[in-house]
């Protein structure tokens, strides 16, 4: 252990209510039990000595660590707390906290770990980047984390005290320097670009908390943190894929592949079993890597530290989550991938089939929502979960300004199309379809579109609008025949509707329709799906993780009906369907619509009513008819005429003012 020359730094305190700071001369030194003991420093200012690392605590070890917390201010790393105890009892990993869910119980946790520390003198814990005392052990997580294990050592009379950086090596040792930085003194001594990290104290470090008769450890606590922990752990194992390719077949060789090769042997033994015969497929499970391309394909992948990963992983094979590597969690993922009673009666997977389903589960859309607010949505209060809903509405709609360049593109399609005489077809299945159909049957209403111009192709067809037919999305031959069926030509445009992008009954749609010669489109909420590889156009938009597990209908709908709504209405307008702003084309069927339709007049011409209601029964309520009349001084017969010739309320009027017809027509 080397000795650190300390500057008199200034340590940054943080005091949950503002940043504060005070000057503090002394010295910072880390190291083992044993290496401190085998130090004695004579300074003339306070020490602070780290433990990191430590094996289960003997009596005589416990005397030692004792005696030096009675000379100095004694703290350990929280690495430390990880060998602490052995067995089930140890310190989680933020990934299983994340996993479970469990803040209240991280704080109950830390006070035991806590009342066990002040029984021998320790006084605080020091964090690591990634560990527990860190904001950013998980990205949407660590700080809440952070503060729940506070909680519990600060009931105890711990402090705490954590770091935010990229990590050193393991035989780095620290000091403060005057910015409030533990600097690596290795790499400092080396004069090279420090490493390091910032570090928040919650207490002047080197000032000792007093613990009056601490609580013993073991006995009950001890029992309920073990229940604790391993329900988590239990609970840290996450399938990210059909679950419907599982379990394997009980005769199933595993052979794992992992960086560090005793976790590698200890997973293999635990997923193999004792006494098992191993003479049907081989699985080949990759935990935290892939193969190369001269190595087997992953069957099973395994994700721990890297999530990454899942995203590169093979199509076909099964992604699994785990955030912790426990043996409990491995023997509950042999229970995951060897047979269980849930799946009595179904043909299970063989890797010896030649034919493998491409499932894309690892999709966004398909991921559980990283965020606590969403997590036990039964015992959460309701007022706070709406306004996290809202703000998750919020974020995912502002995605779809990305997708405006293709949204421009594909918008002037649909104009050429329909100017053209061309129709346009929605595609969809599930809610996607039923979003698809609601938005193509509000166009003739609002815009007088003709029967026709616009449709919408539904899997299960109709009925499965109002009774969901959740299978019909699986027939890609009918998506194929309901293109087939409509006649689609070089004229038309089709637009497959689907969150996942996978949807057989959209991709065989997209696929008939482009051999026609028909211009496709995809609207879809994942990258790298199978419909962006059939469609000309491409409109993504992340939506992110529901808060519901892969209930698309939420976030993803949302954003789907907005897209749809600007398209179809932006084309609408484009094509004449609108005067400035007015919709002016819908159809005047009842009392309400009727009174519409006399607002729109005198907002277009600036006619009072009883002018706008008389010129409107002139038109026998055909209000661009109307609008042409009063503005351009026609009669009803002159009107249509000149709609018919230039085509648009707007046209129509810009033309003939511009030209001066106005002023040559005489009335009836």
């Amino acid at each position: 252990m080397k000795r650190a020359p300390h500057p008199g730094p200034t340590c940054y305190v943080d005091e949950r209510s503002g940043i504060g700071n005070m000057l503090w001369t002394g010295w910072v030194l880390t190291g083992t039990l044993a290496d401190h003991n085998a130090v004695d420093l004579m300074t003339d200012g306070p020490i602070l000595r780290v433990i990191t690392d430590f094996a289960q605590l003997t009596p005589t070890d416990v005397q030692k660590l004792q005696g030096l917390c009675r000379r100095e201010s004694c703290w350990i790393m929280e690495d430390a707390l990880r060998c602490y105890n052995h067995g089930d009892l140890a310190w989680p990993t933020p990934q299983l906290i994340g996993a479970a869910g469990d803040l209240p119980g991280l704080t109950t946790i830390a006070q035991w770990f806590g009342t066990t520390l002040a029984t021998v003198g320790i006084q605080g814990v020091f964090g690591r980047p990634a560990g527990i005392l860190s904001d950013i052990a998980l990205p949407w997580l660590g700080s809440h984390i952070r503060i729940a294990a506070q909680q519990g050592f600060a009931q105890a009379g711990i402090q705490t005290a954590w770091a935010v950086a990229p990590e050193t090596g393991p035989d780095l040792e620290w000091w403060l320097d005057g910015a409030g930085r533990i600097v690596p003194w290795r790499t400092a001594a080396l004069n090279a670009p420090p490493q390091w990290y910032w570090v928040a104290v919650k207490d002047f470090p080197h000032i000792r908390s007093s613990h009056a008769n601490p609580p013993p450890h073991g006995g009950p606590a001890r029992a309920t943190i073990e229940k604790r922990l391993n329900r988590m752990r239990t609970a840290s194992i996450q399938l990210i894929d059909d679950p419907a390719r599982l379990p394997f077949p009980a005769d199933t060789r595993f052979v794992v592949v992992a960086p560090q090769r005793r976790l590698q042997q200890r997973v293999a033994e635990l997923l193999n079993g004792k006494g098992r015969d191993h003479h049907g497929p081989t699985v080949y499970v990759w935990m935290d890597r892939l193969p190369e391309a001269s190595q087997p394909e992953a069957d099973v992948v395994v994700v721990y530290a890297h999530p990454a990963i899942v995203g590169l992983a093979p199509p076909h094979a099964v992604k699994i989550q785990v955030f912790d590597t426990h043996d409990t969690v491995w023997t509950a993922l042999r229970q995951k991938l060897i047979g269980q009673e849930l799946w009595e009666g179904r043909t299970p997977w063989r890797l010896d089939q030649p034919h493998r389903a491409t499932h894309a589960a690892h999709y966004s859309t398909e991921q559980p929502h990283p965020g606590t607010t969403f997590r036990w949505l039964d015992s959460q209060s309701s007022p706070d979960v709406m306004r996290q809903w809202i703000h998750e509405e919020q974020q995912a709609v502002g995605r779809i300004a990305a997708a405006i360049p293709v949204l421009d593109r594909v918008l002037t399609r649909l104009v050429d199309t329909y100017r053209q005489g061309g129709r346009i077809f929605y595609v969809g299945a599930g809610s996607a379809g039923r979003l698809a159909v609601l938005d193509a049957a509000e166009l003739p209403p609002t815009f007088g579109v003709t029967s026709g111009r616009v449709q919408a192709l539904l899997a299960g067809g109709i009925a499965a609008f109002q009774q969901a037919h959740e299978d019909a999305e699986d027939g890609g031959e009918a998506g194929c025949r309901a293109i087939r069926a409509r006649g689609i030509t070089s004229r038309d445009v089709v637009l497959g509707v689907t969150a996942h992008g996978d949807t057989p009954y959209v991709v065989g749609a997209l696929q008939e329709a482009q051999r026609r010669g028909g211009f496709t489109v995809a609207l879809v909420n994942n990258l790298g799906t199978r419909v962006a590889t059939v469609a000309n156009e491409v409109i993504f938009v992340d939506t992110g993780p529901e808060i519901l597990l892969g209930s698309t209908r939420l976030k993803a709908g949302t954003v789907e009906k907005i897209v749809l709504n600007m398209l179809s209405t932006l084309t609408m307008v484009k094509t004449g369907h609108a005067y400035d702003n007015l919709m002016v084309n819908f159809q005047t069927h009842n009392e309400k619509l009727r009174e519409r339709a006399v607002r729109v007049l005198m907002m277009a011409t600036g006619q009072p009513r009883q002018i706008a209601w008389k010129t409107l029964q002139a038109a026998q309520g055909r209000l661009p008819v109307a609008i042409i009349m009063l503005r351009c001084g026609l009669s009803c017969r002159q009107a249509q005429q000149a709609l018919e010739r230039y085509g648009s309320v707007g046209q129509t009027i810009t033309t003939m003012e511009e030209s001066g017809e106005a002023r040559l027509w005489d009335a009836d």
